[in-house]
């Protein structure tokens, strides 16, 4: 259990840079980086509600309090 936890936290350090290496390279294509930003959020979360309405073993029978969970997220 430790090794996979191990490696999981090995995968988000490489996940970082590997973010910031491609919202840089669509700032430059798109030519803006609040445009930038804007696609990178809309695929995000297309990506997230297509995947917790999907995939099996999420279920949304949940208290609509932790559905809002996201919408903090501008602050961060």
């Amino acid at each position: 259990m430790a090794i996979i936890l191990v490696l999981l936290a090995i995968l988000a350090g490489m996940a970082l840079p590997t973010q910031f290496s491609v919202n840089a390279q669509l700032r430059t294509v798109v030519g803006s980086p609040i445009i930038a930003s804007v696609i990178s959020f809309i695929v995000g979360a297309v990506a997230l509600t297509v995947m917790s309405l999907f995939w099996k073993g999420i279920y949304i029978k949940k208290e609509w309090m932790k559905l809002l969970g996201g919408c903090g997220q501008r602050d961060y």
